[in-house]
């Protein structure tokens, strides 16, 4: 069945008669979750198992330092983060 969505969807997604197609629903919710998820198991996933750590080694307060560490991390790349509505790529793969 997979299939024959595909290519039903190659063939409804054809723009101006040049046979290009817009990339399947899928691919395009894999590269807006699996960056999603990725993040959010990396830095939530291990906020636990840290502070736990942190407790057994008798230093609760340097928890503090590795969320203020993680929210760095993550103004970092918003800041370097470039402007996808200024700066498109789109025009690259109609």
């Amino acid at each position: 069945m997979r299939g024959l969505d595909d290519r039903v969807g190659l063939h409804l997604d054809q723009r101006g008669g040049e046979g290009r197609a817009v990339p399947h629903d899928r691919a395009r919710a894999l590269g807006v979750g699996l960056p999603y998820a990725l993040t959010v198991s990396i830095f939530g996933g291990t906020a636990d198992s840290v502070a736990l750590w942190f407790k057994s080694i008798g230093r609760e307060e340097w928890f503090y330092y590795y969320l203020t560490f993680m929210i760095g991390i993550s103004l970092v790349v918003y800041l370097f983060m470039r402007d996808t509505k200024a700066d498109s790529a789109m025009h690259r793969h109609v």
